[in-house]
């Protein structure tokens, strides 16, 4: 069976025994059957003793992005390895404060074991930032990197082990899996195919990755903390029309929908430029559009409008209204609005959909959570995603 150490899951290296061991750090939310792979891959092509699972504690990269808390994320790892006696978990990580750094990890790992081989396993999205991570040429003497790449199944041209260079690269089974994936069918559909069993029950048991329903007035912080919800348990692609007046905290949804979607750096407004595009988790992007200043549906072209919404975007437009017919058919909307009676400086949000868009964290009509009612009545339906827009009404 997988064990755990609270202590940080690695003992002190008093044995005269060198042992190879791997460390596979991330943030496992929630660990997915992709995960198993590739542990289990560097396990038995790099002779590893023991694989030392050690989720992320406030990641660096994703301080302003969303994260499932530590004690979960930890449950749900532990559950993951259970059956596999030479993994374990480690807590170095989700016990210290503040945002973890990979070097500091690996330096107190070293320091418990000075005598062992160190194999710290990165998948190749990681590898490609790593010269910008805290210490990373310290890390390279301290651990061998093994570069796991995520949907290869056998050496690509080129590819082959670097130990000159620190770098070792471990192919294995092309698993197509994402923990954003796994998070958003689970969120829209119910479904948890792609976890072990063992990790489906603590999902199911703690109620992470449901999406709340937009319940009654709300404040700001309110609305934050919903738009956020929704962006982590989405994955691409998705066009959402966000619908308000002036100053009902349009942009401040885009910015917490982004943020839960991955992206790491400030939203401003796009008023002024109407188109704002960033990286966002997974290679994936996200764009946020501003219309309020578009003087003609015709100016769309000119913004690069036909191309929106590709297979890994998440496109987000403030007054969709401008663009009229030129809206794709298949969208869902977001209305931010208050009622008489309500709260001073409170909001409601009301969901709803046009057309058949693909499913939005279980929200809508056959989703798992409930909405407030949104105008159901039968609109026509022009234009489409990227290629199918035309210039004109169809």
């Amino acid at each position: 069976m997988g064990s755990s150490n609270a202590a940080g899951g690695l003992s002190a290296g008093c044995s005269d025994v060198r042992e190879r061991i791997g460390i596979f750090g991330g943030t496992f939310d929630p660990p997915h059957l992709g995960h198993l792979a590739a542990a289990r891959s560097c396990a038995r092509r790099l002779g590893l003793d023991r694989v030392i699972w050690v989720p992320n504690g406030i990641p660096p990269h994703k301080v302003a992005q969303l994260v499932s808390p530590a004690r979960l994320r930890l449950e749900m790892t532990r559950a993951a390895i259970a059956e596999d006696a030479n993994f374990e978990v480690s807590e170095i990580e989700t016990r210290r404060s503040g945002p973890s750094f990979t070097i500091d990890t690996v330096r107190e790992l070293r320091s418990l074991h000075p005598e062992d081989e160190l194999f710290f396993i990165l998948g190749r999205d990681q590898l490609e930032s790593f010269p910008t991570w805290e210490g990373s040429k310290e890390i390279l003497g301290l651990v061998t990197i093994v570069e796991v790449p995520r949907f290869c199944s056998s050496p690509e041209p080129g590819w082959r082990d670097a130990p000159a260079a620190g770098i070792v690269r471990v192919p294995f089974e092309p698993v197509d899996l994402s923990s954003r994936g796994v998070r958003a069918d689970y969120a829209a559909r119910g479904k948890l195919l792609d976890v072990a069993p063992s990790v489906r029950k603590v999902i199911e048991r703690t109620g992470l990755y449901t999406m709340p329903a937009p319940d009654g007035p709300q404040n700001l912080d309110g609305v934050t903390a919903w738009g956020g919800a929704l962006g982590f348990l989405i994955r691409p692609p998705h066009f959402i029309a966000l619908r308000g007046e002036v100053g009902a905290g349009k942009s401040v949804l885009a910015r917490s929908l982004g943020a839960g979607l991955g992206v790491d750096r400030a939203m401003p407004s796009p008023t002024f430029n109407l188109v704002h595009r960033y990286d966002a988790a997974g290679g994936t992007g996200v764009i946020h559009v501003d219309l309020y200043r578009l003087e003609s549906a015709d100016e769309l072209w000119e913004l690069g409008w036909a191309e929106l919404g590709q297979v890994h975007e998440t496109v987000m437009v403030e007054w969709p209204e401008r663009a009229g017919e030129h809206m794709p058919r298949d969208y869902w909307t977001i209305e931010i609005g208050s009622r008489s009676g309500d709260p001073p400086d409170s909001r409601r949000i009301r969901v709803g959909r046009i057309g058949a868009p693909p499913p939005l964290a279980g929200l809508g009509a056959g989703g798992r959570s409930p909405l407030e009612a949104a105008d159901r009545r039968p609109r026509t339906r022009v234009g489409g995603l990227a290629g199918e827009l035309g210039q004109g009404a169809r």
